[in-house]
This record gives C-alpha cells, structure tokens and sequence, in this order.
C-alpha cells in the first residue's frame, strides 16, 4: 500500500513540474497580454465569464497540462461559436447548411459584423481548425488525445477573434 501510495505521488508530482517549451511560454505570454488588453475594454458579464475560463485555461497550460485548457479553451470557443449563430438572422437553408457547414456561416457573420476583418483568411483557416479540433476534443472523436501545441491553438484562436 505505501509503494503504490509512492507512485501515486510520484506521478502527481512529476506532472506538476512538467516543463512546457519556451515557444509556448512565449506565447502564453502574448495570450495574458492580449487577455488583459480585451478584459479592460470590456464590461459585460459574458467577456468576464470568458476572461476567467480563459485565465484557467492559461493557468492549467502554464502548468503543462494539456487536456485541461483544450477542454476549457473548447467550452469557451463553442460558446462564442454558438452566440454568433444566433445573431445571424436570416439562417441558410439544410442545403447551404451541407453544403458550407455551419462555421462558414459563422465566419460570415464575424466578419459582416467587424468582429474579425473580412481579408483575414489566416483567422479563418485558423477558426476552421479550432473548431474541428475543440470539437473533436469534446465529443466527436474518442481517438483524439490532447496535445500540448493544439491545447495552445485551441486557446489562441479563440482569444483572436473574441477582441470584442
């Protein structure tokens, strides 16, 4: 019982010093300042909702976990995701719908609305992707295993287009 007690310490504590590259230190970095940046122009009860799964997000990644902001930075995306949709008040009909997808709708609506600039083709590959993979995260494929680099592009691309 002590032996296995031991591992289990181990384990725990080794995960709790596991280093995480410098690039991704960097970046984190870029993502609290820009984090700050929205948090201070903004008001509303939902930017602080954001603001605080967010500064979780960072704190579990900063931490090297990696399920753990991929699983919170995909809550937070889906629910930004799902605000727009329904903002759009004329909805494309099941043919469009399959033929598009729903996030190209969406991306639609960000950039008529200002939220995201309409010649940003990088943000949008970049939406494109973290959707997939947040959604892939979070319910549709149970092969997916986290990995530190999609956690961070998950979390990134998220805080790109919620400056609003």
């Amino acid at each position: 019982m002590m032996l296995r007690n031991s591992k289990k310490s181990k384990t725990v504590l080794d995960s709790k010093i596991k280093p995480i590259p410098l690039a991704d230190v960097e970046r984190l970095g870029h993502l609290i300042a820009q984090l700050e940046r929205i948090s201070t122009n903004t008001k509303s009860d939902t930017c602080k909702l954001y603001t605080k799964n967010i500064e979780l997000a960072i704190e579990e990644a900063e931490n090297g976990h990696d399920l753990a902001p991929a699983m919170i930075s995909s809550k937070v995306f889906a629910h930004i995701l799902e605000q727009a949709w329904n903002r759009i008040s004329i909805k494309p009909s099941k043919e469009e719908l399959k033929e598009k997808g729903r996030i190209k709708f969406v991306i639609d609506y960000l950039k008529t609305s200002g939220i995201i600039e309409p010649d940003r083709e990088d943000l949008e590959k970049d939406i494109i992707v973290a959707d997939k993979i947040s959604r892939d995260y979070a319910t549709h494929e149970i092969s997916v295993f986290t990995q530190h680099a999609e956690a961070l592009r998950i979390l990134g691309s998220r805080s790109l287009f919620s400056r609003r």
